[in-house]
């Protein structure tokens, strides 16, 4: 969907993602967290030192057919 949007998801800073070897899937939930799916036991070890940071290739949006406001910050490397 937000590739859709044409928002771009690549972030040469970023370090590459153990899941999908993308650059660009870590993302920032400042708004609507409980809005996306539960993190999985790797996922919550991969990001224990920021639990506001997610993995885009493994989280889920409107996670028990919940709606709401969520608030996202892609490419996170860059200002």
């Amino acid at each position: 969907a937000l590739l859709n949007r044409g928002i771009v998801l690549d972030d040469p800073g970023n370090r590459r993602c153990d899941f999908c070897g993308s650059n660009a899937c870590y993302v920032s939930v400042s708004r609507g967290k409980s809005l996306l799916n539960p993190m999985g036991k790797t996922e919550e070890k991969l990001m224990e030192r920021n639990p506001n940071v997610r993995l885009s290739c493994k989280a889920t949006v409107g996670y028990n057919m919940q709606e709401g406001d969520l608030r996202l910050k892609v490419n996170l490397s860059q200002h």
